[in-house]
């Protein structure tokens, strides 16, 4: 039977320093990457918090830039003054009285050179997807202080003589976006407007870019302000208002006549301009 082997004294020092030594260096190395853990993780806090400081920073200034603009524009708003029709309105919700009110038009405008009117078109707006109610409103001015409204969803039609108006190419219909108002009428009505467009129809938005040298997407606002320095009513109540109910209020009649009113008096600047240019 053998003896188990003891080791001397020293040697079993010695051994027990070794250890004792490895296992400070790993518990120093483990200590080393709880700090660096430690110091990572206050890095990463410090880091959010500069970002999330930068951030509200930012957001501050933006909101406080917002704010001044909105300030800005309302002073500018209030005293800019409003481009409306007040002149004479002939309001049309008869069949009988639309064909002769259109057959004076066409009378008056027939021996001009150069016979234009302001053209505009209403309708309720529809909050369903996929159906738009049918043209309730033409608006139509012949004159910087005569507009007439046509309220043809009263008529269930486009009576003959406003049809014969519109199809009149010695009569031109200008608006902003016209073209899409016009084919609009084609599919709410009969009435085939392809030679509206070819011959007496004109996009105010296009002829300004071509007149003023620019590229501009224009609404009737944007035009206003840029030729007159003036505002238009776009009060999205009266706007989305119901304009196939009879009769019109007061409020509906004026916003529905100054949009026509509005498109007579830009084309009519611009006219100007390009004569006075040549």
């Amino acid at each position: 039977m053998s003896k188990k082997r003891h080791l001397p004294d020293w040697m079993v020092l010695c051994k027990s320093r070794k250890m004792e030594e490895m296992q400070e260096e790993v518990n120093q190395k483990n200590d080393e990457k709880v700090q660096k853990r430690k110091e990572d993780i206050i890095k990463e806090k410090n880091t959010k918090f500069d970002k999330a400081l930068q951030s509200a920073k930012q957001k501050f200034k933006e909101e406080k830039k917002e704010a001044a603009s909105q300030v800005f524009d309302h002073i500018m708003n209030e005293q800019t003054k409003e481009m409306k029709f007040e002149g004479k309105l002939i309001y049309s919700s008869h069949t009988n009285d639309c064909n002769m009110l259109c057959e004076d038009i066409e009378m008056a405008l027939c021996d001009l050179t150069e016979a234009f009117v302001g053209f505009d078109m209403e309708w309720p707006v529809s909050y369903k997807v996929g159906k738009e109610d049918k043209t309730a409103l033409i608006q139509i001015c012949t004159a910087p202080d005569t507009c007439y409204l046509f309220h043809i969803s009263c008529m269930g039609c486009i009576p003959s003589n406003l049809k014969s108006l519109l199809l009149n190419k010695h009569i031109k219909k200008v608006g902003v976006n016209i073209e899409s108002d016009i084919w609009k009428l084609e599919r709410d009505y009969d009435i085939h407007v392809i030679d509206i467009i070819k011959n007496s129809m004109e996009d105010i938005g296009v002829l300004a870019n071509k007149i003023l040298g620019c590229k501009e997407h224009w609404s009737l606002e944007g035009l206003v302000k840029h030729l007159f320095n003036h505002k238009i009513n776009k009060d999205p109540i009266l706007r989305k208002g119901d304009w196939s109910k009879y009769p019109l209020s007061e409020e509906q009649k004026c916003y529905a006549a100054t949009d026509a009113y509005v498109s007579y008096k830009v084309y009519e600047k611009l006219m100007n301009k390009q004569s006075s240019d040549l």
